[in-house]
């Protein structure tokens, strides 16, 4: 029993190690950054503006960093050729379903979230699309992460949801101490996000449609980013308990539809 246990936990040290690290170079990229900005003699109010505004600029640089050290040093030696870590499954066709799921969440989250148009808005398309892309990447090497080292976990399950939802949802609160949006809302999308990835067979590129489609559109748009809230925002959201509940009983009604599904089929 504790054998077995032991093999569980052990199973998790190769995603406690990538995060660790992430957190570790991000630190190390805010110090040095900081260390200029005072040897400029600038305000630490101006250091604080300047990490809040490329706040997802250097999370996508220290997560790409840590990724490469993080297979050049302590994963390169189990998978010699980095495409073999990449099966065929996480490369197969974009499934039709994951496209008409992802429209459907979206239109039924700004159904509730309400948008308002905002007039002194600092949004502006240059910035907005550098933004979105940020976000899908920042996304995809997480997919790329949990592709690799959770190899041997390809079902959708109850336990490896919350788990993987667990590890980027603490990564982020880390990562981001001074984010506007990181409550309930942000881990009912991470844990859909996890929900896609195990139901259709941990396939990075159909995971990718889910962020294209949800989080990048509800953050960069819509105002629900977990760091910058609707500050760049066309969009801002309408305060309601209603979201809440939303964002809380999605996931938990997908999780159910796809469990159900797949039983019916077997």
């Amino acid at each position: 029993m504790l054998n077995k246990i032991n093999q569980k936990i052990n199973n998790y040290y190769p995603l406690v190690g990538f995060y660790f690290l992430a957190w570790a170079i991000h630190l190390i990229i805010i110090s040095i950054i900081s260390f200029f900005h005072f040897r400029l003699d600038h305000r630490l109010i101006v250091i604080e503006n300047w990490i809040f505004d490329y706040a997802w600029t250097l999370c996508l640089m220290s997560k790409v960093i840590a990724f490469i050290i993080y297979w050049r040093y302590f994963y390169e030696d189990r998978i010699k050729n980095f495409g073999d870590a990449f099966d065929s499954s996480g490369r197969k066709n974009i499934n039709p379903e994951i496209i008409i799921f992802s429209i459907m969440n979206f239109a039924l989250l700004s159904f509730f979230i309400k948008p308002l148009a905002q007039e002194n808005v600092l949004f502006s398309v240059g910035p907005s699309i550098t933004h979105y892309l940020s976000i899908f990447f920042v996304f995809f090497i997480d997919l790329m992460v949990f592709k690799i080292y959770r190899r041997n976990s390809g079902e959708l399950s109850l336990k490896e949801v919350i788990i993987s939802s667990s590890f980027l949802y603490l990564y982020n609160i880390v990562v981001f101490p001074f984010g506007e949006n990181l409550g309930l809302p942000f881990f009912s999308l991470i844990m859909l996000f996890f929900i896609y990835f195990y139901e259709f067979g941990k396939s990075y590129v159909n995971s990718s449609i889910y962020v294209l489609l949800v989080l990048c559109p509800l953050f960069v748009i819509l105002g629900i980013d977990p760091v910058w809230g609707s500050k760049f925002a066309f969009f801002k959201p309408a305060l309601s308990v209603k979201k809440e509940i939303v964002f809380s009983v999605l996931p938990v009604v997908t999780f159910i539809y796809f469990s159900f599904i797949r039983r019916r089929t077997l």
